[in-house]
């Protein structure tokens, strides 16, 4: 039997009435009766006699006897929607690139959403942006973490996905160079661009040549903004993201661009600094598609917002 009629059967039950039901669950009078009348055909019983002399609809005979298992039904039937929704909710899968936070940045999140929710589990995947997408829509994974450049004369990107996905708006941030701690210039607070031409600029190989996808725009904003200055930067490209802040902080042979907020940039041995005339800044966002019932996602948004607002 379809929950609707079970629905539609206990309504009349409580009100005695077919128009005081159609009220409770905003429809019309005559699909309450339609909805009773499917139910009572299945069942091949009346349940309800319907003498216009009375003022209220009252059980058959049959009606009283079939009522406690209608009830059991529609009990089993709750039971059963909030187990999904429960089972649902012990499991959320985020997914980032790769590009914009490391393991430490992963250790990070973790340990803020398991000290709020020990009892749900929470998977990373490292995955292209375009990717991050496809899994969204496809149900694999239920949010993921981006970010888009623009120029420092461009407005600030408007995080429209369109009307299946829901966006929220995890601020923008300033460029910041990641320097190893033991090799940071003395005495600095801040850096220029002009600066960059004493350093090995690393970069990830596929970001240079811009085939990673829209986050990586960075590199061709920081290429130009040098070249402009009348210099081309030393580039030390990698392939694993993971090598940079080893290359970084224990051999002191490059710097990286940074825009992660600091509650995500806490790496051991690396230091940052503020950029003073980068060409660009980021805006962070955390997306999801609004049809998806884990309820565990806004666990997830309620542990990632302060990670990027928190001073």
């Amino acid at each position: 039997m379809k929950s609707e009629w079970i629905e539609a059967i206990l309504a009349v039950e409580q009100t005695r009435s077919f128009s005081r039901s159609a009220e409770i669950l905003y429809c019309s009078q005559s699909a309450v009766t339609r909805m009773v009348q499917s139910a009572e055909e299945e069942l091949g019983m009346q349940i309800f006699s319907r003498q216009s002399k009375k003022a209220s609809v009252e059980l058959t005979a049959d009606g009283n006897r079939i009522m406690p298992f209608i009830r059991a039904a529609w009990q089993a039937n709750e039971s059963l929607s909030d187990a999904a929704k429960f089972m649902s909710s012990k499991a959320v899968t985020l997914c980032w690139s790769p590009h914009m936070f490391n393991s430490y940045s992963k250790v990070t999140l973790l340990e803020r959403f398991y000290d709020q929710n020990p009892n749900i589990v929470l998977k990373i995947k490292y995955l292209p942006t375009a990717d991050c997408l496809k899994d969204l829509r496809s149900g694999a994974s239920d949010a993921m973490l981006s970010s888009q450049a623009f120029g420092n004369d461009e407005p600030v990107p408007d995080l429209d996905f369109g009307e299946e996905f829901r966006a929220v708006d995890l601020g923008v941030r300033r460029i910041c160079l990641a320097v190893g701690s033991q090799y940071a210039p003395r005495g600095k607070t801040e850096v220029s661009i002009n600066e960059l031409r004493s350093y090995n600029l690393i970069m990830m190989r596929d970001s240079v040549s811009g085939t990673y996808g829209s986050e990586d725009q960075r590199a061709q904003y920081i290429l130009k903004a040098c070249i402009d200055k009348g210099f081309t930067p030393n580039l030390l490209q990698v392939d694993n993201p993971e090598d940079i802040k080893d290359i970084i902080a224990l051999q002191g042979r490059g710097v990286y661009l940074s825009t992660a907020p600091e509650n995500l940039r806490r790496t051991p041995g690396i230091c940052y600094i503020p950029f003073t005339d980068a060409p660009f800044k980021v805006i962070y966002y955390m997306l999801s598609m609004k049809d998806n019932p884990n309820k565990a996602i806004e666990k997830l948004e309620k542990a990632v917002v302060p990670l990027f607002t928190d001073a």
